[in-house]
């Protein structure tokens, strides 16, 4: 196996399965997952590249690929397992610290723009939804919110994605269920949110950093070492979930930890890639994949104020679409979106420095626009509304 094949996401994943039905509790999952990795990197080094990817791989890439210390990698496993002991031992203050000390000795804290992208947010319901609705769960229902991966019980937190397909995926989406309702969320203009990255971004073939990798291997390719430090990271915290236990997780705790460090350095959310992926090296899109956490804030001047249940500053931040019944989007209006979309781009109606709309509206009418996967027929839809509502 090649080096960019051990590195995507498919395999990594079948690497953690093969690590988690190999063990029986999660600190000796990580020790096995440690040995496997470190084994598989060491050989694929040593392989040549594969005919798949020998037409896409950079020679700067690989070179720096093998400068890469086993040992520093095998250091950011024996970090986290360090920190998961510390915390079964109730000493999670200490766990916290591990963590935080590393990423912070290996300047891993990555700030991430959400400007201009579009996401998306998935509920279950068997009754019409609001805007409101489709928002993070209030701060008078607590007792709803389940253990997840990146929040703890009892703390709302909203969770969307950068794909309709993966949104879908992560709540089990059955095509058979009519009660899912969706909607698309973006940043107003001139908004920002402080983001972390933590992807899994291994290997990408398309980037910048990958372009500007410094020839000379003497010279220390710092940014390329601090995104394969994340990427192992990201994919340590990307276990599957063994129990249906919903009290008690133990892959979610150190993405807890790392979600907790996040907020108190001042971030207000992180962004990771879905444990549902089926991606592999050859999709150029990086965000596609990816999840948001992003923090809320219960502002405790407003305690006594029982009319208090969202983050409202947080909800200012967003345009919501309409919140549309999955089974409702059919491609019946198919002809009036392509017309619309169509007539915008030929007349030039969109304001062409408004790059946010340009995008969408480009991708709306790509190669898949007549396609009946789910997931395009969705991105039409909302694409069409925030048009007519960005336009007219």
């Amino acid at each position: 196996m090649c080096v960019f094949c051990f590195l995507n996401k498919e395999n990594q994943k079948s690497l953690r399965d093969r690590a988690q039905i190999s063990t029986d509790r999660f600190e000796h999952t990580l020790s096995f997952y440690k040995k496997i990795y470190l084994e598989g990197l060491n050989s694929a080094l040593d392989e040549p590249v594969c005919e798949i990817h020998k037409k896409r791989h950079n020679e700067k890439y690989l070179s720096a690929l093998r400068t890469i210390s086993l040992e520093s990698i095998g250091k950011i496993f024996d970090i986290f397992l360090d920190a998961y002991i510390f915390w079964i031992n109730n000493d999670s203050t200490k766990a916290t610290k591990t963590i935080c000390d590393y990423l912070e000795e290996n300047r891993l804290f990555k700030e991430i723009s959400l400007q201009d992208k579009l996401m998306f947010r998935v509920r279950y319901s068997e009754s019409r939804l609001s805007h409101w609705d489709m928002f993070h769960i209030p701060f008078n229902k607590r007792y709803l919110i389940r253990n997840q991966r990146y929040s703890l019980v009892g703390r709302p937190m909203l969770y969307l994605g950068f794909s309709s397909k993966y949104v879908l995926k992560e709540l089990g989406y059955n095509e058979n269920d009519k009660n899912y309702y969706i909607s698309g969320f973006y940043l107003k203009d001139n908004e920002k949110l402080k983001v972390c990255d933590f992807r899994y971004l291994m290997p990408d073939f398309q980037d910048a950093v990958i372009e500007n990798l410094i020839e000379d291997e003497n010279e220390n390719n710092e940014e390329f070492l601090q995104r394969f430090k994340i990427s192992v990271i990201a994919s340590i915290c990307s276990f599957k979930k063994r129990s249906q236990n919903n009290d008690f997780c133990e892959e979610y705790i150190l993405p807890q930890i790392i979600s907790e460090i996040v907020n108190e350095k001042g971030y207000q959310g992180l962004l990771y890639s879905s444990t549902k992926t089926e991606e592999n090296s050859n999709n150029t899109n990086s965000f596609y994949d990816a999840n948001a956490v992003i923090f809320t804030k219960y502002e405790s001047s407003k305690f006594y104020d029982v009319t208090y249940v969202y983050d409202k500053a947080l909800y200012q931040k967003f345009v919501i679409t309409t919140p549309k019944k999955i089974e409702d989007i059919t491609k019946t209006d198919e002809k009036l979106v392509k017309l619309t979309l169509s007539k915008a781009v030929k007349n030039n109606i969109i304001d062409t420095s408004n790059s946010f709309l340009c995008n969408l509206v480009s991708d709306a009418l790509s190669n898949n626009f007549d396609s009946d996967e789910i997931e395009y027929i969705i991105s039409r839809s909302i694409v069409y509304e925030i048009f007519v509502n960005t336009v007219y």
